[in-house]
């Protein structure tokens, strides 16, 4: 009998182990509402976070995460918690309504929140409107309170939605709105949407001051309504990448808008700054001048420009502006767009022989060439020369026997 007992009781063990392994791996819910008293937890709230199609998970006090990133924003209600270090208001978005802890929060100055009764249900006042709140004044013979932060203690930059109306003016905020980045009391900046909700008696909503408690969800937990509600176009520092100066931009457009689906998303484009002449080196054009002859690469008023004439050769230092110009070489050396143009042609006597005229010696494609012509052809006569350039002069004298008889100095010539 022991022994079938031991075992319905390692059954029920092993169920309740899958059980608690099983429900690890249930996706958190969308609001994390963090409590201390579990007798405490404000059911109104939840039965308006659920209206809204949200999911509610419940965190004791003593079981608080390090990581909320998982949830869309954090609910905080009406209690002296012990941790309150552990509570990452304004680290993620978050709903306060909370009496204790105005200071802490960074909501308010040391003075922290205050708080107003009267013997007649209270109003606020919002957009030039005043708005009932609570349906009734008393509760058990006890006025029925609601929550400000007053004009004097609170943050500045906190945006009015509904103030704590006497009938003589606004002394404060019942319902205070704080965007992401605003510079917080207690010397940390919000990483998220902040709502004040100070009419904390939920029992006794009014229909207008449940819309306003929708209104501060709303704004707390829908990311994004429009594009501009995304931060603002981001523009990294300049880099090189293929020898130009390149800039990331990050834009943000805001996905599923106006709903707690919604968010900011970032698209990041590589885009081109400066389309460098010569190269880039740690976000900036630069000018090389790699054969160290004193001129870049680079044409005058570019980035980086030595403000010389721009270097037409970099890899040799006999070419650079205004450089000696060598005589026929087939090269700019001067980087005038001219080749050899200050070569001068020479006359040259080239060849012998009276077929053979005088030449010149000319650049021809950075060659000295030494061209010679040959002269017209004429009628032989006695002078011991070819003149008709047949190669027959001997032959020419002999077969004239008047030039035989008359100039016998031809053989002596020849």
């Amino acid at each position: 009998m022991k022994t079938g007992v031991s075992k319905k009781r390692k059954v029920l063990l092993l169920i309740f182990i899958s059980l608690l392994i099983i429900l690890s791996f249930v996706s958190a819910g969308d609001v994390a509402y963090i409590y201390k008293n579990k007798a405490k937890i404000d059911k109104n709230v939840v039965s308006v976070f659920e209206e809204l199609g949200l999911t509610v998970e419940l965190i004791s006090e003593k079981a608080i995460p390090s990581d909320f990133s998982k949830y869309k924003f954090i609910f905080v209600g009406d209690e002296r918690f012990n941790n309150i270090q552990k509570i990452p208001v304004g680290e993620v978005p978050s709903i306060i309504s909370n009496y204790y802890f105005g200071h802490e929060f960074g909501l308010t100055d040391k003075d922290g929140v205050s708080q107003l009764a009267a013997s007649s249900p209270l109003n606020v006042k919002k957009g030039g409107n005043v708005i009932q709140v609570y349906t009734k004044a008393t509760f058990n013979g006890v006025s029925i309170p609601y929550y400000f932060l007053a004009n004097e203690n609170k943050v500045p930059q906190m945006a009015t939605v509904a103030g704590a109306y006497t009938g003589d003016g606004i002394i404060g905020d019942v319902i205070s709105y704080a965007k992401s980045g605003t510079d917080l009391l207690n010397g940390k900046d919000s990483q998220g949407n902040i709502c004040f909700f100070g009419i904390i008696e939920s029992n006794y909503w009014t229909k207008e001051a449940r819309n306003m408690f929708k209104e501060c969800t709303e704004f707390v937990g829908v990311s994004c309504k429009t594009n501009s509600d995304c931060p603002a176009v981001k523009k990294g520092e300049p880099y090189c990448k293929d020898d130009n100066v390149y800039q990331d931009i990050e834009k943000f457009e805001c996905l599923n808008p106006g709903t707690f689906k919604s968010q900011c998303v970032d698209d990041v484009e590589s885009k081109l700054l400066k389309d460098c002449e010569s190269g880039c080196n740690n976000g900036k054009c630069i000018c090389n001048d790699k054969d160290g002859d004193g001129f870049d690469e680079c044409s005058q008023g570019s980035e980086g420009d030595d403000g010389k004439k721009k270097d037409c050769n970099d890899n040799d230092n006999k070419i650079y502006p205004n450089a000696p110009d060598i005589m026929c070489n087939g090269i700019d050396n001067d980087c005038d767009n001219l080749i050899d143009e200050d070569y001068v042609e020479k006359i040259t006597s080239c060849g012998t022989g009276e077929c053979t005229a005088n030449g010149k010696i000319q650049c021809v494609n950075g060659v000295e060439t030494d061209s010679c012509a040959p002269k017209s052809p004429s009628a032989d006569i006695c002078d011991g020369k070819d003149n008709d350039c047949d190669s027959q002069r001997l032959m020419r004298i002999r077969q004239n026997m008047q030039c035989w008889t008359m100039c016998s100095s031809c053989m002596l010539k020849e």
